[in-house]
């Protein structure tokens, strides 16, 4: 779904909020009304971010072939969980990377 949902955004950035019902497992993506998506930004509006939900980080779009954090993605880290998934242009299953708030590569297994 994160694949489809980047590709069919391009070449604006998608972005979402991701959730967890289970202790380690991102099991749940969710999309933030109000969210502004342009040619190099996306927007969230926290405001709609409801409350209740245990939030473990985001996703969002590079319509460029780059997973790479920039500095603002950096800062948004920061602010809103331990978990942030880039997905890069062609919006493959090789063109994605996870990254801790603190901006480390992490790995991250995908299970079905």
């Amino acid at each position: 779904m994160l694949l489809q949902s980047s590709a069919q955004t391009h070449p604006r950035e998608f972005s979402g909020i991701l959730s967890s019902k289970t202790q380690g497992v991102i099991d749940d993506l969710l999309l933030i009304p109000g969210t502004v998506s342009g040619d190099r930004h996306a927007i969230v509006q926290f405001a709609n971010v409801s409350s209740g939900r245990l939030i473990i980080g985001s996703v969002h779009s590079h319509p460029s072939p780059y997973p790479f954090p920039s500095e603002a993605d950096l800062g948004f880290f920061s602010r809103l969980g331990d978990v942030h998934l880039i997905i890069a242009h062609p919006y493959t299953r090789r063109s994605w990377r996870a990254w801790s708030s603190a901006g480390e590569e992490l790995r991250l297994d995908v299970v079905d």
